[in-house]
């Protein structure tokens, strides 16, 4: 049986708060690419539950780095070594469970469930490939012993308030007040991002991811009104929405129709090394040059220069038009199309 490491030190912490944040930053291209799959014009309000929970991910990562500066950490952001490479694997029980960069499909939305309740039992459908399944790539936050992602942050809240019990406010909450991403620099919606100052911010900071990816511990729902992330997912699945005082499984509003037919059928996990020479190839590296530029202002957002955050924004809008003009194109002698890889350019 693996034993969390848990958190005995800043050093630790630091250490659970780089993983915090490449876990948050890992998990946004799988559903962007769930988004970018869907026909322009199909599953519609499946595409505005799939863009809201994009929206608040993004949220997240504000949230994690914001921690990880105030203990007078770095939040890391871009690099070969730092950006996620797909599949990559999340803690599940005594292993890990696979996330794929899939097309919208029932087995894409039970990997979500996995994701943000990583307590549910997963069967995914068996799928086809153009060449063997790629092996996954673990996350950092696998390594710690967490049997799951809402454990791994109850760590890190447990391990802050024992810290600030064992050194003192002063000596835990280290950072330049200056790299707080605040509310002014983020107008993205799904919330506001937590100024960290102290422990009461940095609970408070990571609670707000707990509680938008599984509502809070007596409701589907978060402290705005919102459903959580997971259950947003589970509407998909169960073809329901939510409504107040469901229970969960048991949705009784309105029919959520979903089509799973009105998608490009994107390769699993592409990579550039899946595209031959030409225009497509040069499309997808087009696609990784933007995702990078993101990618660097965000880095540069989080280590200060916080106004830009603002166009990083701006760049997501950029990447969903060259994710599309990938998708419409079959990959020549298979039965399916490209997408977008999420790979870092240097």
């Amino acid at each position: 049986m693996t034993i969390p490491r848990g958190i005995r030190n800043l050093d630790d912490l630091r250490e659970y708060l780089e993983a915090a944040v490449q876990l948050e930053l890992a998990v946004i291209p799988p559903y962007m690419c769930a988004l970018y799959t869907i026909e322009p014009e199909a599953n519609s309000v499946i595409q505005q539950i799939i863009r809201s929970v994009i929206t608040e991910e993004m949220l997240h990562l504000i949230n994690a780095a914001n921690t990880l500066n105030a203990v007078g950490g770095r939040p890391l952001v871009t690099g070969s070594d730092i950006v996620p490479k797909y599949p990559t694997a999340l803690p599940d029980g005594e292993t890990s469970f696979v996330v794929h960069l899939d097309p919208f499909s029932a087995t894409a939305v039970e990997t979500f469930l996995k994701v943000e309740y990583p307590n549910r039992p997963h069967t995914p459908e068996p799928r086809l490939a153009i060449r063997p399944e790629r092996q996954a790539t673990p996350l950092k936050v696998v390594g710690l012993g967490h049997k799951t992602v809402g454990e791994f942050y109850q760590e890190i809240i447990d391990g802050i308030r024992r810290l600030v019990l064992e050194l003192g406010e002063k000596a835990v909450f280290t950072g330049d007040p200056a790299k707080q991403i605040t509310s002014e620099f983020y107008y993205a919606g799904g919330g506001e991002p937590v100024a960290v100052l102290g422990e009461h911010d940095a609970v408070h900071a990571i609670e707000e991811i707990i509680d938008q990816g599984e509502g809070l511990t007596h409701s589907l729902f978060d402290n705005d009104g919102d459903l959580g992330h997971f259950f947003r997912f589970d509407q998909i699945q169960q073809g329901r929405r939510y409504q107040a005082g469901d229970l969960p499984d048991k949705p009784t509003g309105a029919p959520l129709p979903v089509d799973y037919a009105a998608v490009y059928p994107m390769v699993r996990d592409p990579r550039i090394d899946d595209f031959p020479p030409g225009e497509l190839r040069k499309t997808a590296e087009a696609f990784n040059a933007t995702y990078s530029r993101l990618l660097v202002r965000l880095q540069a957002a989080f280590d200060g220069a916080r106004e830009e955050l603002i166009p990083a924004v701006g760049v997501m809008f950029e990447m969903k038009w060259q994710a599309i003009e990938l998708l419409k194109n079959p990959l020549p002698g298979t039965m399916f199309h490209a997408g977008p890889t999420f790979e870092w350019v240097e």
